[in-house]
């Protein structure tokens, strides 16, 4: 025991020493010191003891540090120089960790880029447009006695040209009309089909850009005859060579419900790309549509809503101050017409750069996209990236406490703070910078598959994209350098905090230094919690609406479209096409309508009056034959089915909800009664209620049913064939059979046909592209974690090997031991789950709400994810804490 006058130790502070110890001290220290130190514990201070410990580490190392000046000069010359080659001989050496840190930050700056640019993509809608920030399309909400009947983008031609005559503030104004049905194309006794044909006004070549390959713009859409045409189309008709061809003045023969005759192609102008809110192939002149139906498209016209109407503002104009304006001046100018009608209308402008993402109302020119969709793919995105940064944290602090005895030797050779951090934010830099390599790399491998999933073009996915951007890039680099630095960083300090004493004796670190870890693994296990509880609602939700009884049989349906090249003199044909299609085997029914179910109802009565109570509804409205209901198992209430062998032009049947709708809660109680309808300028008919229909989903499930009226035999656009099993099993070969017959029955007319239930199911198509492609992103997300953790239990466990080895000697089992083991993750994974499961139900409820038929967030709900997470936890680290139990004590505790 050492005198505590005579030789008591010098009242150095701890922190002045620089200890340079060599491997051939350690065990000396280890052993007598350390007995010497818990000896002088019992007779002094804490405090005390302590600096007699250290006074006699100095006396044993004096020989050495007489060396130490011109070891830690030359130590302090080369470190900034070794750093990286420090940092690379350590990722090899510990392979292990290396592999699952540039695992984990690859995939999350892959599965980022890749979302980032679906972002971009969806975000980028319009903005092609030289004055895209100027432009904005009209909107019109009707309210009928105070209730919103109607959110249309259809509005009546005078409101363009109102705008434009009173408002100075309006500097062009223009208007389409998409043309009905599809387009018919008859060249050099070819036939082609057409959707996207339009009629527009020549100032639309003004307010939008039109790159023309042939053709002068400001000459273009003044004839009634003549039509411009797109890049793909010409290329369809004259072949990929067309432009030594030549084309202009070419005429075509069209077809269809509005444009009809001889055109002239005046003009070729390059395809729209993809991220437009519409994409037209055809562009014929308003004058032919003036020819056609005279003041019904002139702008004196309030009532025929038939036109998308845009504006482009004078810089610096307020569009909110405008639109409360123009309100204003139609709530004055045209009182006298609305308030015996009990309406009012509501004008709205909207920026096209907006159609895509936040417009949903009737008439939308395109399927259009969800911005709160793009919000959660954008925060899965900056999630996952977040939980690769959090793996390399827990990793590189987990890892830190066998670099303890590194660092206490690069403090007694002289490194100051600023360098260590300096060695370790440069290991950290290296990690970030291979994984942006590699995760490039993955990118180019991975955007063909992604680009087929989620829509976005594959020449959209490159960096020449960014660079296009270049604040967006600036701020994703920005972005990256920071969580790579910060990722970095709080390890360094981490690490550079470590005392070197303590670092010697021990490399066993206090439970203090780990609680940010701690907190980091509850926030893996909070993302994994809300990702899975996700993933099962978005399935449950998309799985519940393609496959809820929809009231109506679209089983083994193919539907053909009626030919556009259809005259008056040729009706017979129709009779002749359906007798001779039912005469085959395989044919079951046969029926034809204008509507299909799948689609959107545009023929309306928008004043549907029941007369003995005076009550008016909007209504959609469905021209059909007599073998419709039965064709598509669509059940009758009360009444009767339309006759086959009579006409009954006055004659109506409605479904339940328009029977609501009247007043009606006993549907049998209007059969017989009268009904008032009138469409546009036709006159009002009086139709007698023969039938109720049941309510059926005409549309998805994310839309409510609306009141539908049938009327029999007005329109037939399209052909409804129920084939037989066997039909069905050798599709291709019905289908062979039945283009024969049609086009036997209408020649000059191309067969196309679409099967009934993957028509259906289109209408989901935005949400099964959002599910593919936020399932993918929440395996990946989950697999990180998982990495991350299994290499953090990894390090754990292998601190623990002694203390199992040691428990074991004493009688504990092997399943014991696993569950001790599994015990720290267990409490941060309840944590974890006491903070999710509120935001979880909150979310679930408000992206719930968008449908209209929806699921119900029961407890398997919450049970469900706990349960997979808590799989995911066993199995990343069971398999460590099996070996670690399952090794022989005398191998883990022969070098206590």
């Amino acid at each position: 025991m050492m005198d505590r006058k005579q030789d008591a130790p010098p009242k150095w502070p701890v922190k002045m020493l620089r200890l340079f110890i060599k491997e051939r001290y350690l065990e000396e220290l280890e052993g007598g010191m350390e007995e010497m130190y818990r000896d002088n514990l019992e007779t002094y201070s804490h405090q005390k003891a302590r600096r007699i410990y250290v006074w006699e580490t100095i006396k044993l190392v004096r020989p050495t540090l007489l060396k130490a000046p011109h070891i830690i000069q030359k130590f302090n010359t080369n470190l900034r120089n070794n750093n990286y080659k420090i940092a690379y001989r350590n990722m090899l050496k510990n392979k292990a960790f290396s592999v699952l840190n540039l695992a984990g930050l690859s995939l999350g700056l892959t599965v980022s880029l890749l979302i980032l640019f679906y972002v971009l993509f969806e975000t980028s809608y319009d903005h092609f447009h030289k004055n895209a920030e100027e432009i904005y399309r009209v909107e019109v909400n009707t309210y009928r006695a105070g209730t919103l009947e109607s959110e249309s983008a259809l509005t009546p031609p005078a409101v363009g040209a109102s705008l434009l005559e009173y408002f100075p503030e309006v500097k062009h104004s223009t208007k389409i009309a998409m043309n009905p049905g599809k387009t018919n194309i008859l060249l050099n006794e070819k036939s082609y089909r057409e959707e996207k044909a339009y009629i527009g006004d020549p100032t639309l070549l003004e307010v939008f850009d039109f790159d023309f390959i042939k053709g002068t713009p400001n000459q273009l859409l003044s004839a009634p005859q003549e039509i411009v045409i797109s890049e793909a189309l010409t290329t369809k008709l004259f072949g990929p060579k067309w432009k030594t061809q030549t084309v202009l003045n070419q005429t075509l023969e069209l077809s269809s419900q509005g444009l009809s005759g001889p055109f002239k192609i005046a003009g070729v102008f390059k395809n729209l790309p993809p991220n437009s809110h519409f994409k037209p192939e055809i562009l014929a002149s308003k004058s032919y549509l003036n020819a056609m139906v005279g003041d019904m498209a002139g702008d004196q016209n309030w009532d025929f809503k038939f036109f998308y109407t845009y504006v482009q503002l004078a810089p610096e104009s307020n569009p909110d101050l405008l639109i409360d304006k123009f309100n204003s001046h139609i709530a004055s100018s045209r009182k006298e017409e609305l308030q015996p009608r009990n309406i009012k209308l509501d004008f709205n402008l909207q920026p096209i750069t907006d159609i895509h993402l936040k417009s949903n109302i009737q008439y939308e020119l395109e399927s259009n996209g969800d911005l709160k969709t793009v919000y959660i793919l954008g925060a899965v995105g900056i999630i996952i990236l977040i939980i690769g940064w959090i793996n390399f944290i827990n990793l590189s602090t987990a890892r830190s406490i066998k670099r303890g005895k590194e660092v206490a030797v690069r403090k007694v050779l002289g490194a100051n703070k600023l360098q260590l951090i300096s060695q370790f934010v440069a290991e950290s830099s290296i990690f970030n910078l291979l994984s942006c390599l590699i995760a490039l790399t993955l990118l180019l491998l991975l955007k063909s598959p992604f680009s087929i999933i989620s829509g976005v073009p594959l020449d959209f996915i490159s960096l020449e994209t960014l660079s296009a951007q270049p604040s967006i890039a600036i701020g994703v680099l920005l972005f990256i350098i920071s969580g790579a630095l910060f990722s970095g960083i709080y390890p360094a300090i981490f690490l550079s905090n470590f005392n070197p004493v303590n670092s010697l004796k021990s490399n066993i670190q206090k439970p203090g230094k780990i609680n940010i870890r701690k907190t980091l693994v509850v926030g893996q296990f909070f993302i994994s919690l809300i990702m899975i509880s996700a993933t099962l609602i978005i399935y449950k939700q998309v799985n519940y609406m393609r496959t809820t009884n929809l009231g109506v049989d679209l089983e083994r349906t193919i539907v053909i479209e009626s030919p556009e090249n259809f005259s008056e003199s040729t009706q017979g044909a129709l009779k002749a096409y359906k007798q001779a299609t039912m005469q085959l085997p395989f044919v079951t029914g046969f029926s034809s309508s204008n509507i299909v179910p799948g689609q959107e109802i545009t023929f309306r009565s928008y004043n549907l009056t029941y007369q003995k109570d005076n009550i008016k509804i909007n209504c959609g409205v469905g021209t059909i034959d007599s073998d419709y209901f039965k064709n598509y198992g669509i059940e009758l209430v009360t009444g009767r089915p339309f006759s086959s062998s009579k006409a009954e032009k006055n004659s109506v049947i409605i479904n339940e909800e328009a029977a609501r709708q009247l007043g009606i809660n006993e549907p049998e109680k209007i059969i017989g009664t009268q009904l008032l309808h009138r469409h546009g300028h036709q006159p009002e008919e009086e139709l007698t209620v023969i039938g109720v229909v049941q309510n059926y989903h005409q549309r998805s499930l994310k839309s409510a049913i609306e009141p539908m009226m049938f009327l029999k035999d007005r329109d037939a656009h399209y052909y409804s064939l129920k084939l037989k099993p066997q039909g069905w099993k050798d599709i291709n070969r019905s289908i062979d059979i039945l283009e024969e017959e049609f086009i036997a029955h209408f020649p000059d007319n191309p067969f196309e046909f679409y099967f009934l239930d993957q028509h259906f199911d289109d209408q989901y198509r935005s949400e099964k592209k959002f599910s593919e492609v936020f399932y993918i992103f929440s395996v990946i997300a989950i697999l990180i974690s998982s990495l991350g953790l299994i290499g953090l239990s990894t390090f754990m466990i292998s601190l623990r090997t002694s203390e199992i080895g040691m428990r074991k000697v004493l009688g504990a089992s092997i399943s014991s031991i696993v569950l001790l083991l599994f015990r720290d993750y267990f409490k941060l994974m309840l944590i974890a789950i006491v903070l999710s499961l509120p935001l979880i139900w909150h979310f679930a409820q408000k992206w719930l709400a968008n449908y209209s038929f929806s699921i119900d967030v029961d407890p398997l709900t919450f049970v469900t994810p706990i349960m997979l997470l808590a799989l995911i936890i066993m199995m990343s680290i069971g398999l460590q804490s099996l070996q670690a139990a399952s090794k022989r004590p005398v191998d883990t505790i022969k070098n206590e």
